[in-house]
């Protein structure tokens, strides 16, 4: 406030002194402070602030709050609509697409603009982001909610894969690799005990069983495979698909530990599920 050029000097004596009282014990030296006009005057009346307690009187407004600027509101709408243009552009590719191959294929190349997207879908809840080793790399797999779907006003799609989104998104990049090697692939394929494999790849004579193992305990995978194994159609190869290295050394572990696999582990093989996957 005495940075201030328009306030005037009284004003300034006045403010002076009474900040030296609460500085100083000897207040009594102090020169009392020059005598202010009872008059009211342009230059020194200040304006009064309205009792928030007090009701206004018949025929008197209540004061408007004030208004945001209309180039915020702005701001924010089109905010809004970018994204969600931005989520029906992603919706509306093929499934199970990696954060990587999504802005690739929407020709978003700057890293601050992904970073912002990234951070306005989950600040929304639109997306749930899950983590896959990929090679060398960890890659996010984005998982569109209900309220993406709801947003954009699209259907949310079925899958035929069991599990959660991860699950499905490796049995999709299973069967894609596989069918690029010549195989023919089938997800969540019934075998005569009722059990289900993942996925089943066939080439002329040639049978391999895929059991996708994305999370804990690893008990069930190890139950899966022997009931894989206890049925008519025998494979030539089963493949367990790991979600990462720890999960992969521990089926390891125990499936040449465990005496019910003994005579079928020379087809037991254990892969990285992220090894099939395709980042772009």
């Amino acid at each position: 406030m005495l940075l201030n050029k328009n306030v005037p000097r009284i004003q300034i004596d006045l403010l002076s002194r009474l900040r030296s009282e609460q500085l100083y014990l000897g207040t009594g030296a102090l020169p009392s402070p020059p005598q202010m006009s009872t008059q009211p005057d342009a230059e020194t009346v200040l304006p009064v602030e309205p009792d928030p307690t007090e009701k206004p009187s018949a025929g008197s407004r209540a004061p408007k709050p004030p208004r945001a600027k209309q180039g915020i509101i702005n701001t924010e709408a089109q905010e809004s609509s970018d994204l969600r243009r931005f989520v029906a552009a992603w919706l509306g590719q093929e499934p199970f697409l990696t954060q990587g191959a999504i802005f690739q294929r929407l020709g978003i190349t700057s890293g601050s603009a992904q970073s912002k997207i990234k951070h306005e879908l989950g600040a929304r809840n639109l997306l749930v982001d899950h983590k896959l080793r990929v090679g060398k790399c960890v890659v996010s797999v984005w998982e569109a909610t209900d309220a993406a779907f709801d947003l954009v006003g699209f259907e949310r799609p079925t899958y035929h894969s069991k599990g959660g989104y991860l699950h499905q998104f490796v049995a999709y990049h299973m069967a894609q690799c596989a069918k690029q090697n010549g195989f023919s692939a089938e997800i969540e394929f019934f075998l005569t005990n009722g059990k289900s494999v993942d996925v089943v790849l066939r080439r002329e004579r040639e049978v391999h069983f895929v059991e996708i193992a994305m999370s804990d305990p690893m008990e069930k995978e190890i139950s899966n495979i022997i009931k894989d194994l206890e049925t008519d159609l025998q494979p030539d190869k089963l493949i367990v698909a790991a979600r990462d290295r720890g999960m992969k050394v521990t089926l390891q572990r125990m499936i040449s530990s465990d005496e019910r696999l003994k005579d079928h582990r020379h087809k037991l093989e254990i892969v990285l599920a992220g090894d099939f996957v395709r980042k772009r």
